[in-house]
């Protein structure tokens, strides 16, 4: 047995100007674009709202990188002072320490008439009735 086909049409032949027609709509326009033909056409009035947009992200993303730009220096300036305030904090309280060790108190205090306790204190215990 012979193969049946098709004799009333022929089978067509796809050529590199059809595969280019058959392509996605996004990349057909994007081939537009980047290629200038759009501007070649009459009707400009639909690839104006294409063009606004996309100014309009460039106009989003220029702003977004200075803002972002912005928030880095603010953050770099707020470390910058943490830093300063641990510093002054590390300091003060190397201060602190120096000035409460008991030998400086009492050092401190013997101008007044304090002098330290040379024997331990003595505890009161009171009998309560029950």
């Amino acid at each position: 047995m012979s193969k049946q086909s098709n004799n009333l049409k022929p089978k067509a032949k796809t050529t590199k100007s059809r595969r280019r027609k058959m392509g996605g709509g996004i990349a057909r326009g994007a081939h537009k674009i980047l290629d200038g033909e759009f501007l070649n056409q009459g009707n400009n009035s639909n690839w104006l709202s294409v063009i606004f947009f996309l100014a309009f992200l460039g106009l989003i993303y220029i702003s977004n990188s200075y803002v972002a730009e912005k928030k880095i220096r603010k953050i770099e300036k707020i470390n910058q002072n943490i830093k300063e305030l641990k510093f002054d904090y590390v300091e003060m309280r190397s201060r602190l320490n120096e000035k409460s060790r008991p030998s400086v108190v009492a050092q401190k205090l013997e101008k007044y008439g304090i002098k330290p306790l040379v024997e331990p204190p003595n505890k009161i215990f009171l009998k309560t009735k029950k």
